[in-house]
């Protein structure tokens, strides 16, 4: 393309040159044939009053003469001219023009009359000595005309040359993905593994709270798999269009205590550092039990993967006259700013401080977010970094009272 552009422009200026040369030969042509002219006008003059005419008289007769011919010249437009003899500037058709101009311009012929005596000497100033153009205003055009046309298939390339790099970086993306869902599902198949190695031997056969502990712990694992898997799947139906929701209406204070109660009883490294603080007196909200339950799921394990290995987390309502407010607030690294507003979209992965061997599969925010706005509710998060984060999510009353 650049050669291209790059021909055009040596082409436009070839084609300029040759006008140019061209036009000077015209103004060479109509230089001697309104010599001849001059000469012919003259003479009838002289023949007719019986007098040699006066300066200003051949100067009338000249201007008149060579802005006919001008005229005629179509490429030409507004050409200026001086008179002279021998050395005598006699007349400038501007006052611009230059002694140097009027004796160095190479379109000047000789308007013969009074013999014996030098001729009288019409000098076209060029075009190019004091900034008058031939008029190339047809070619101005098209150069216009190409140029769009370049500039568009510049466009164009560019919007292509964009788009595969975002390609490249969904491809790029999609890789890390994978890499990434298999660590996860690494993780809880590992302890099942181990888990199951521990029932199986006599020992803890023998020990009934052991072995309730490690099928409570299979039991978690199990359910988390089929909650990521689930989640995975409904990402796909939510693009798609096709997830289904069953709304009714939950008592958020109820389930979110049998959430955290179940945490607290699976996950013993939880029991310390995860707490409810359920104080919304109007708590019922408008929604799908199980994706309802997969969002506070998602939150609080985001919660404890990235705030750090002390981190704690609260999960907490409130309600007032319009909505109910269901909080997820941990006391761990916290977001950047910059961040905040990018998380929610699918595969962003903001780098954990301090803990690269966390994996994730950045869609678990980006369903939170969408499948909450299908259930008419929003989320938002305050953070700064070392000062933990805050999830809200807004469930608003009007939206239950029309389904009412």
């Amino acid at each position: 393309m650049i050669a291209v552009i790059v021909g055009q422009l040596l082409w436009t200026h070839y084609s300029r040159t040759v006008i140019r040369q061209s036009g000077y030969t015209l103004i060479q042509l109509s230089l001697a044939k309104s010599s001849h002219d001059f000469g012919n006008r003259m003479a009838f003059i002289e023949l007719k009053t019986g007098e040699k005419p006066a300066f200003e008289q051949m100067r009338f007769v000249i201007d008149s003469i060579l802005r006919s011919e001008f005229e005629s010249i179509i490429i030409l437009e507004n050409l200026e001219y001086s008179i002279y003899r021998g050395n005598q500037i006699l007349f400038k058709s501007n006052d611009g023009i230059s002694d140097e101009d009027v004796f160095n311009s190479e379109l000047s012929r000789g308007f013969w009359y009074e013999k014996n005596k030098p001729a009288i000497m019409v000098s076209v100033i060029a075009p190019d000595r004091i900034g008058y153009y031939l008029n190339l205003s047809n070619m101005n055009i098209w150069w216009l005309i190409s140029m769009l046309g370049f500039a568009t298939i510049a466009f164009i390339s560019l919007i292509l040359l964009r788009g595969m790099q975002k390609a490249k970086r969904d491809a790029n993306t999609r890789v890390k993905t994978i890499n990434n869902i298999a660590h996860e599902f690494k993780t809880p198949i590992a302890s099942i593994k181990l888990a199951s190695e521990m029932l199986i031997h006599e020992d803890v056969a023998r020990q009934p709270e052991r072995v309730n502990r490690y099928a409570e712990l299979i039991q978690y694992e199990v359910k988390r798999l089929q909650s990521q898997t689930e989640q995975f799947q409904n990402v796909v139906l939510l693009e798609e269009g096709q997830i289904m929701l069953r709304f009714n209406y939950l008592n958020a204070n109820e389930v979110l205590q049998k959430l955290v109660n179940h945490y607290v009883l699976v996950r013993g490294d939880y029991q310390d550092r995860l707490f409810f603080d359920l104080k919304a007196e109007n708590d019922f909200v408008y929604a799908d039990l199980a994706h309802f339950e997969n969002v506070i799921t998602n939150l609080i394990d985001n919660a404890f993967k990235y705030g750090g290995e002390k981190v704690k987390v609260t999960v907490s309502t409130r309600s007032n006259e319009d909505a109910v407010f269901i909080l997820i607030s941990d006391d761990g690294y916290g977001i950047a700013k910059e961040h905040q507003k990018l998380i929610f979209e699918r595969f962003y992965r903001v780098a954990p401080i301090n803990k690269h061997d966390v994996k994730g599969h950045g869609i678990g925010l980006y369903y939170v977010k969408t499948i909450l706005k299908q259930m008419g509710a929003d989320i938002s998060v305050y953070s700064s970094p070392g000062k933990g984060a805050t999830f809200e999510i807004v469930f608003p009353f009007e939206l239950n009272n029309q389904e009412k």
